[in-house]
């Protein structure tokens, strides 16, 4: 409940700071001897505003898959074939961000990526000991990227863990792919 109340509280602060710049935006030229301008600037402002808001509302349904093949290949992963984007969802509350999206891949570029995993130097077969890169996005702020393959009963799995700073959330991304569908789920999670 305190969740909701905070995300009403930060959506009323933002809605204060876009009124009173809009307000600026037309009072200053309007007092300068020029209306004609002050509401020019008015429209455009209030279409600037409109489509960034839009853009927040719809970002899961404007998620096209360039923009997963492009969060892919952050990792090395590279998709030959045609997939399906079969779930994307994201979501915001204030602190943290999480996003997720399946594709369903062809038998080939599934193979090739098992195989990327499973030759990566750092690959942690079944049963291997693995450092938990989620915990570590939580704890550590700073510090040099790091990245793990691993496999365990069900899935390959390739995480990164990239520090931004004492001021910024870390990137923790997660790939995981299904060993027995051809399905690869992709997760970013910033702390």
């Amino acid at each position: 409940m305190w969740i909701f109340i905070l995300v009403i509280f930060v959506l009323l602060i933002i809605a204060g700071i876009l009124t009173i710049i809009g307000i600026l935006i037309y009072s200053i030229p309007e007092a300068l001897g020029y209306p004609r301008i002050a509401k020019w600037l008015m429209w455009i402002y209030i279409v600037l505003v409109s489509v960034l808001i839009l853009k927040t509302i719809f970002e899961d349904e404007l998620f096209s898959k360039n923009d997963a093949v492009k969060l892919l290949a952050e990792q090395n992963i590279r998709l030959d074939d045609d997939f399906e984007l079969v779930r994307n969802y994201s979501e915001w509350i204030p602190g943290d961000y999480y996003h997720t999206f399946t594709l369903r891949i062809s038998a080939h570029d599934w193979q090739c990526i098992i195989q990327e995993i499973k030759s990566a130097p750092n690959f942690k077969a079944k049963g291997d000991s693995l450092v938990n890169l989620r915990i570590k996005a939580i704890k550590i702020r700073e510090g040099s990227e790091e990245t793990q393959d691993s496999e365990d009963t069900e899935s390959f799995v390739r995480e990164l863990f990239k520090p931004n700073g004492t001021k910024y959330a870390p990137t923790y991304r997660r790939i995981i792919i299904d060993k027995k569908e051809k399905i690869l789920k992709f997760e970013d999670i910033d702390f």
